[in-house]
């Protein structure tokens, strides 16, 4: 996904690698029973764009989402 993108930030991620370097991430993924695709976008280049399987947007909703239950 290029170009101007419209969205809005649910979670900013830093991943730090193996050799120290963090990473930063914007991954939207909403909090809804309803099929979505989510977003990644990788910092600073906020204008290209990730889609996020259903499949993958459900595995990592439930793990974000229920993690505190």
């Amino acid at each position: 996904m290029s170009g101007s993108l419209d969205y809005g930030v649910d979670f900013l991620m830093t991943v730090t690698m193996n050799k120290g370097q963090p990473k930063k991430y914007y991954l939207n993924i909403g909090n809804t029973e309803r099929p979505q695709n989510g977003l990644l976008i990788k910092l600073p280049n906020t204008e290209q764009g990730y889609s996020v399987s259903q499949k993958t947007s459900k595995k990592l909703k439930q793990i974000i989402y229920q993690a505190g239950e």
